[in-house]
């Protein structure tokens, strides 16, 4: 370095002035050009990096936009799925459905595209595992009973409790055109068992009252017809009581009434038929439901669901969602089973605060997890509500209709995450149903003891869980969020045992009024949907306490007609379907009905004809 210093010096110092100047002109000339090429260059770095940043930003949101396509892809695919099943699938919601529905697959899906994970791939011609392989997997200490017998004597049993009418088909004319006269005998009987049925029968009843005259004036006084529904009206407590029976239980809507009236020669139409639904539901029957739901009330536990409904005159624009509520006792209450059934215009915690907090009611409410329960137990310290692992296993099922598992051996379905989560939910199941029967004292040990640590076994495990990764569906993550959102109400239960670990017994009561709103579609008004719910509470109540619904209804017709003039509410507790008063009623009305077919004086046996019976 010094060497080439000194060699620099040197030329400088050789050089003359001219020179010298020469040279720092070409210098400058040469920095002035390489300064114009900075110049340049840098302006093309900063429009690079401009377009770097731009790209990358563009690069940034195509990834978001991707991902949000994928997202929105699966879970099109999946309501595909699951649109495909409720259409063509199975409706069970038993681990051996799922089987039959997730080894199936879809293979007609061509948009699916499920990011690879455990048990979601599914080659092509790999045959998948057998239902009753699955069922074994998912519950390798469940064995289906095998199929036995019938127990003696059941047929004669059920035949005792109908009336026996003795009928000895026998033709002596028929047999000796056939056989020959005095080439036959009668070796013995062979007894054939039927049950026949007689269809419903109207008659015309024709009551003559006297008319009396009273005193020396001959005053002519009328006794008032006590027990009459409607003066006036062909209606009869029999009448309207079979409509009703018809239209709450039988799910037959008011039109096909009609028609099988007037087949029978009846012509009672359905504005008659609908008529007195609505009055006789709406102002003697609710009497009897009002006084239902303010027992159900006074009960530390209950149930609510609630259901859609449409009214055509509602005084609301076309297509608008009505709902029907419906409220129980607790299914683990020892005490009688009360069913509410409620309409309203909306589904608005309004009602709640209606029903339980201006009734005073006090307790738990065991419901899913809409928000108008959880706004109810804030405003009223003294009610609590329990979850419903149901709508937490229903979650689990679908989102395992979504998975595909061909190729996967039994032993390895434990690693998918929806089928394990799912088997958890049913081992709390498992260990929790044997317990329905118990005592509940008993029932509340066996779930400290067994129940509890299948509960804190699937909420580890669900806990544990990377929600972040890929390849779960969004019905998998809606599942993992519902239950951990819930996870302290669905516990509750296990420290209580009236309350129960699921809702289902309130769904169970909403299926008779879906069954009939699939075959009435719709109500035309207000007072009509409010006499069906009437009509839901009384007959579903006495259906629960084991009392023949038409008897029930008929008994109550019969008794507030009577009870109307005088306003006495004191009768009510001998309206409810439990009540001594209304079990004595029953058993005399089946007694009369059965007398009419029954045998009075059993038919003598015929014999075989003999010789002198031919000369005589």
């Amino acid at each position: 370095m010094r060497r080439e210093l000194e060699e620099l010096n040197s030329r400088i110092d050789s050089m003359s002035r001219e020179e010298m100047i020469l040279s720092i002109r070409r210098l400058m000339e040469e920095c002035s050009e390489k300064d114009a090429i900075l110049e340049i260059n840098s302006a093309a770095a900063t429009e690079m990096s401009i377009q770097f940043r731009k790209i990358k930003d563009e690069n940034t949101a195509l990834k978001k936009e991707n991902k949000e396509l994928l997202r929105q892809n699966r879970k099109l695919s999946d309501q595909l799925r699951m649109r495909n099943k409720d259409l063509f699938g199975r409706k069970s919601e038993t681990s051996s459905g799922i089987a039959d529905v997730i080894l199936d697959g879809d293979p007609a899906d061509p948009i699916e595209e499920i990011p690879d994970g455990p048990g979601r791939e599914a080659p092509d011609g790999q045959e998948g595992t057998t239902a009753s392989e699955l069922e074994k997997a998912l519950h390798p200490r469940r064995s289906r009973k095998a199929g036995g017998k019938k127990s003696s004597g059941k047929r004669k049993a059920d035949l005792d409790r109908l009336p026996t009418r003795t009928v000895y088909d026998f033709d002596v004319d028929e047999l000796n055109s056939a056989y020959g006269e005095g080439n036959w005998r009668i070796a013995f009987w062979r007894q054939e068992d039927t049950i026949e049925s007689v269809h419903t029968v109207q008659y015309h009843k024709c009551t003559f009252r006297p008319v009396i005259s009273v005193g020396l004036e001959h005053v002519l006084v009328a006794p008032n017809p006590c027990g009459k529904l409607l003066p006036g009206s062909l209606a009869s407590s029999s009448l309207v009581a079979e409509v009703m029976y018809q239209k709450a239980v039988q799910c037959v809507p008011s039109y096909r009434m009609e028609a099988d009236f007037l087949r029978s020669g009846v012509p009672l139409s359905r504005q008659t038929v609908t008529n007195w639904i609505n009055r006789f539901g709406n102002e003697l029957l609710v009497t009897v439901a009002e006084h239902m739901a303010a027992l159900l009330c006074r009960r530390e536990y209950n149930q609510c669901d609630e259901t859609t409904f449409e009214v055509i005159m509602d005084g609301r624009k076309a297509g608008s969602k009505s709902y029907v509520w419906v409220h129980t006792t607790s299914e683990l209450d020892p005490g009688h089973p009360v069913i509410v059934y409620r309409f309203e215009l909306t589904r608005a915690t309004e009602h709640l605060r209606r029903f339980y907090g201006d009734s005073g009611f006090a307790g738990n409410i065991t419901s899913d997890a809409y928000c108008s329960y959880g706004v109810l137990e804030e405003e009223y310290a003294e009610i609590h509500g329990s979850g419903c692992f149901m709508h937490v296993r229903r979650r689990f099922f679908y989102a395992s209709l979504l998975i595909s598992i061909r190729g996967k051996d039994p032993e390895d379905l434990q690693e998918i995450p929806e089928v394990r989560a799912l088997t958890l939910v049913d081992e709390i199941y498992d260990a929790e149903q044997p317990l329905k029967d118990c005592s509940p004292e008993e029932r509340l040990r066996g779930r400290q003891s067994a129940v509890k640590e299948k509960v804190d076994a699937f909420f580890s495990y669900i806990k544990a869980l990377d929600m972040d990764d890929p390849s779960y569906s969004e019905k998998f993550r809606d599942a993992v969020r519902y239950s951990l959102n819930q996870e302290e109400k669905l516990r509750r239960f296990l420290d209580d045992p009236v309350i129960p670990a699921d809702n289902g017994f309130v769904e169970r009561c909403i299926k008779p009024f879906a069954c009939s709103r699939r075959n009435w579609l719709f109500s035309y008004s207000i007072e009509g949907a409010e006499a069906a719910t009437v009509l839901f509470t009384l007959t579903e109540t006495a259906k629960a306490n084991g009392a023949h619904p038409y008897y029930y209804l008929k008994y109550l017709l019969e008794t507030l007609s009577t009870q109307k003039i005088t306003k006495e509410r004191s009768f009510l507790d001998d309206c409810m379907p439990w009540s001594e008063v209304y079990r004595t009623y029953e058993a005399s009305e089946k007694h009369a009905a059965m007398q009419a077919f029954a045998d009075q004086i059993p038919p003598e046996r015929p014999r075989t004809p003999r010789k002198k019976d031919h000369c005589a």
